[in-house]
């Protein structure tokens, strides 16, 4: 795994499915979209951490392809402890809001996936 810890592999496949590093808006927006489509498949709401980590919506571990990783997400995910499963949640969060107003459109198109039935219960 290249010495990479198993959160800085999650955080990495987290960045790369999601393509927040690709100067390209528009494929941004795709990749948003084509993140926002497996969870629609899968029936699950964008900010079910724990549902999107073990559905395997970032592949097995990113950049790594199936032939090197050696764990998948949820396995990896197993072996964090708490406080680093907190910062992984935090970040994929962070994440999902930053694109959610870059492209509400976007979240629009797959308002399944974003229920407003947990809003402003942050504190």
């Amino acid at each position: 795994m290249g010495g990479q810890s198993a959160v800085e592999i999650l955080r990495n496949a987290i960045d790369d499915v999601l393509n927040l590093n690709d100067l390209y808006e528009e494929k941004i927006r795709e990749s948003f979209e084509l993140f926002l489509k497996s969870l629609q498949i899968s029936h699950t709401e964008a900010d079910d951490f724990d549902r999107v980590i073990v559905g395997a919506h970032f592949g097995d571990g990113g950049a790594y392809d199936r032939a090197t990783a050696h764990l998948n997400s949820a396995q990896l995910y197993s072996v964090l402890s708490d406080a680093e499963r907190k910062l992984l949640k935090e970040h994929y969060l962070e994440t999902i809001e930053s694109l959610k107003l870059r492209f509400p459109e976007v979240v629009n198109k797959f308002a399944e996936q974003f229920p407003k039935k947990k809003a402003a219960t942050q504190s």
